[in-house]
């Protein structure tokens, strides 16, 4: 229990967030019809997290190219619901091993796209969850027994 606090620090999509939420923080410091007061704070509703593995910094508003590492370019990937920022995962490795291995490479939802299933990102959890089960068939195996095999 949370005692009603949904989130850190309100950047998740307003469709997930709790009903006693008003409007998220990133949708009401870039809403152009909202409160006058933090109307349009931000000119874009976007936010980048560069983490490394010694650092972590939150940028609001777009992202910094001066934050990207020489030699490396920040890539843009559209997010596959409108209720969680997921992104669409074609493979999972461990020690170069797939754990992802679909029934078909095609993606039955998506007829001539390549098989997927989302991902959420959640900048505000330390916890990575993967899939214990075929999917209804979409898997040929369950990635997590196979994790637990190679371990």
């Amino acid at each position: 229990d949370f005692n009603g606090v949904d989130g850190i620090l309100g950047l998740g999509m307003p469709d997930a967030a709790l009903a006693s939420i008003p409007e998220p923080l990133l949708f009401a410091i870039t809403d152009n019809t909202g409160d006058p007061i933090s109307q349009r704070i931000l000119k874009e509703r976007k936010f980048t997290m560069v983490v490394t593995k010694n650092d972590g910094e939150l940028q609001l508003g777009g992202h910094d190219n001066a934050a990207i590492a020489p030699g490396h370019e920040m890539k843009f990937i559209k997010t596959t619901s409108t209720a969680e920022y997921s992104v669409p995962i074609t493979s999972i490795r461990f020690g170069g091993v797939e754990l992802l291995e679909f029934a078909t490479v095609i993606n039955p939802r998506v007829p001539g796209r390549m098989a997927w299933i989302p991902g959420i990102l959640d900048s505000g959890t330390s916890c990575i969850v993967m899939p214990d089960s075929i999917l209804h068939g979409v898997l040929k195996s369950k990635p997590f027994t196979e994790l637990v095999g190679l371990i």
